[in-house]
C-alpha cells in the first residue's frame, strides 16, 4: 500500500526542462508526454527517462503504454480525449465506466444476500458504498460532455438494483 506513496513522494523531485516543443503533464506517477513532432516525443522520452533514472526512492523503470497523434485522440487517467472540431471532447475510457457498473450490478447480488438473511442494515450499506463511488466517479467527470446522462444511468442502475429496498 505504500509502493503509489513512495513514488508520488519520489516523482515530485522530478527535474524536468521548460520547453516549447514538449509538455509534461502528471499525476502522481503517471505521466503524459506531448510534442510537437515525433522526434521532439522521442528526444522527450530519452530526456523523460532518465530524469526518472535520477529520482531519490528506488529504481522507476517507465512504460510506454500508448503513443500516437493527438488529433486521433489518447487516454490518459481514465479519461479518453479527442479532437471535435475545435473543441476538445472528453469521456470514461470504456472500461472504466464498464466497471463502475459492473460494480452496480454486485451491489444487487449482495443485496439479496443480506436480505435473504434478514439483515437490512447490511443490505443499505451496500447502497451507501456504492452511491459514494459513483459519486467519487461522477466527480472525476464532472467536466465530461454529456454526465447528466451517466448521472440518470447510474440512478436507474441503483433504484432496480437496490431491490427490494424501497431507495434509489
Amino acid at each position: 500500500i505504500c509502493s503509489p506513496i513512495i513514488a508520488a513522494y519520489s516523482v515530485s523531485f522530478l527535474s524536468w526542462p521548460t520547453c516549447s516543443e514538449r509538455a509534461l503533464l502528471r499525476y502522481a506517477d503517471n505521466f503524459l508526454l506531448l510534442a510537437t513532432s515525433e522526434w521532439e516525443l522521442q528526444q522527450g522520452i530519452e530526456e523523460l527517462t532518465a530524469a526518472v533514472g535520477k529520482l531519490p526512492g528506488g529504481k522507476f523503470v517507465l512504460k510506454v503504454v500508448n503513443q500516437g497523434h493527438a488529433a486521433d485522440g489518447f487516454d490518459f487517467l481514465g479519461h479518453t480525449l479527442a479532437m471535435s472540431g475545435n473543441k476538445i471532447k472528453t469521456s470514461p475510457t470504456l472500461g472504466h465506466h464498464e466497471s463502475i457498473y459492473a460494480e452496480g450490478m454486485k451491489m444487487g447480488d449482495r443485496i439479496k444476500l443480506a436480505m435473504n438473511k434478514g439483515d437490512q442494515s447490511s443490505a443499505v450499506g451496500h447502497v451507501e458504498r456504492y452511491c459514494a463511488k459513483v459519486n467519487g466517479w461522477l466527480t472525476a467527470f464532472s467536466e465530461r460532455d454529456r454526465i447528466e446522462e451517466f448521472r440518470a444511468t447510474f440512478e436507474i442502475l441503483i433504484s432496480q438494483n437496490a431491490y427490494p429496498l424501497v431507495i434509489n
